[in-house]
């Protein structure tokens, strides 16, 4: 009962607008460091950088930048666990070439749970790497900010879900395998520090447009908490269910940039 208690009252501090745990400093300079630069055709110019999350984090991305001076819609693409700023490269390009502006993350080498009151503040680094990813990419001059989208897949669904519901800039969000909860542990401690931070408590505060990808065979994600995460969410929205695994499959990608090509506009 008192864990209960305390989760329901964390939730309602933050309902009833108290200080978000997700808050960041967004004065602070991106300080991008150009590593390299690539022109793989098209018009399209990819640079690989690094930008400033906080005073002590850096993440790396891929930076894509379309022919034209603009204005262009723009898409932060955000990955699972255990992958890099190239899952999404190839996607990236393909919106590039038709005239999307977009940066590709890297899923931080620390950022995955250690079933310690420790994951907080990780969970928490991890929402405000992509935040600042968004921010960094809507402060570019060709960027249309009122034509902002966001990919995540897995983690980064999850990512996606908390940032959607704190950042209403975005207009269209593709949450791919996601499941609405980080992590368990199964103490209550831990569930006190970390339950509160969950997607599925965030979701439902989106005004971006919603679009659900799961798989109907997902080895990662259970089918409740891929349920659970859907019923939470704020409408509009649509989900559809692919005979894939947690990688989904071509047909998801299609469905997914259809949709964004309908909701951003290119």
């Amino acid at each position: 009962m008192k864990l209960a208690a305390a989760l329901l009252a964390a939730l309602a501090a933050t309902a009833a607008g108290g200080p978000s745990p997700y808050r960041y400093d967004r004065t602070l300079p991106f300080g991008v460091r150009v590593l390299a630069v690539g022109h793989p055709g098209g018009g399209v110019l990819v640079r690989e950088v690094s930008y400033r999350v906080d005073a002590r984090t850096r993440e790396k991305a891929f930076l894509f930048t379309p022919a034209g001076a603009g204005p262009h819609p723009a898409i932060v693409f955000d990955p699972g666990r255990w992958q890099t700023r190239a899952f999404f490269y190839r996607e990236a390009l393909a919106d590039a070439r038709r005239g999307v502006e977009a940066i590709s993350l890297d899923d931080l080498s620390t950022a995955y749970p250690k079933f310690t009151l420790a994951d907080r503040a990780t969970l928490i680094r991890r929402v405000v790497t992509v935040r600042r990813g968004l921010d960094l990419l809507a402060s570019r001059p060709g960027v249309d900010t009122a034509r902002l989208g966001l990919v995540g897949h897995s983690d980064g669904a999850e990512m996606g879900g908390i940032v959607a519901g704190l950042d209403h800039r975005l207009r269209a969000v593709v949450l791919m395998s996601g499941g609405g909860v980080w992590d368990r542990n199964g103490s209550a401690a831990y569930d006190r520090a970390v339950i509160p931070l969950n997607a599925d408590n965030y979701v439902g505060r989106a005004t971006a447009a919603l679009f659900f990808q799961n798989a109907l065979h997902d080895q990662y994600v259970p089918r409740a908490d891929a349920l659970d995460y859907q019923r939470h969410a704020s409408a509009p929205k649509r989900v559809r269910w692919y005979d894939a695994d947690h990688m989904l499959n071509a047909r998801a990608e299609r469905d997914r940039q259809a949709w964004l090509a309908r909701r951003l506009g290119f």
